[in-house]
């Protein structure tokens, strides 16, 4: 059984006194580890799709389910905590805490686990640091840093728990195109090691021609879905 199953979602939108139909009967399979990217024009519900795979929204008809488990059935607070023990997001515009400095950004999802000891969770947070080369910005704050910066930051604090999933939407839109293939490089390097399984959404074209798979949208419609030659461990360069 396939990691992410989607099957006949549909979602609807109240504008008003009018009803906004922003996911057609969608469907789609993601096995576990693939890196999957969401492409399509602004209001094609690409962004809809990803929130409600990540649990942050909820759909109308249909199901999601995610490692065996339809988890938007569950109540909020069940929902939430699957999110947040399972889940990594990263966001456009970072979405880092500015009163929190880099090392506290990143430690913050591991303060949720009981199960993990202090000693573990400065071990954890200082090698994720190492990897995305910010060891050395570990007491910055977030407006000391660059955008790059700041989504290096964004990358580890979303896979410092090792979640099963990685979620990132527009995660280069901010930030320069040379910055923007850095940054793409090294999340997907990251995540195949953690062994993750990712789900992109961009309408940047360079990045769409470059996916192992990339599932287009329009109007709330899958109108292709394409797989490419999957790309090894060494293909990603981002030093």
């Amino acid at each position: 059984m396939s990691f992410i199953q989607v099957k006949n979602l549909t979602k609807y939108y109240q504008l008003g006194k009018n009803s906004i139909q922003a996911l057609k009967n969608v469907s789609m399979n993601i096995d576990e580890g693939e890196q999957l990217f969401l492409g399509g024009p602004s209001g094609s519900g690409k962004s809809t799709l990803l929130h409600i795979i990540g649990c942050l929204d909820r759909y109308d008809t249909g199901s999601v389910t995610i490692d065996g488990r339809d988890v938007t059935l569950t109540n909020d607070r069940e929902m939430s905590d699957f999110r947040a023990f399972n889940i990594g997001f990263v966001f456009q515009n970072f979405n880092l805490l500015p009163v929190l400095n880099v090392f506290e950004n990143v430690q913050y999802p591991l303060l949720l686990s009981r199960a993990i000891s202090a000693d573990q969770r400065r071990k954890r947070v200082k090698e994720i640091l190492e990897s995305v080369g910010l060891d050395a910005h570990a007491e910055h704050f977030p407006n000391e840093l660059s955008g790059g910066q700041r989504q290096r930051v964004a990358i580890a604090r979303a896979l410092v728990h090792k979640p099963k999933l990685l979620i990132a939407d527009e995660p280069t839109a901010n930030l320069d195109s040379t910055t923007g293939a850095v940054i793409m490089a090294l999340m997907l390097d990251l995540s195949l090691k953690h062994g993750s399984t990712v789900i992109i959404c961009t309408h940047n074209q360079e990045l769409l021609v470059q996916a192992q798979r990339c599932v287009m949208l329009r109007d709330g419609e899958v109108t292709n879905d394409i797989v490419t030659q999957i790309q090894s461990e060494n293909t990603y360069v981002y030093a």
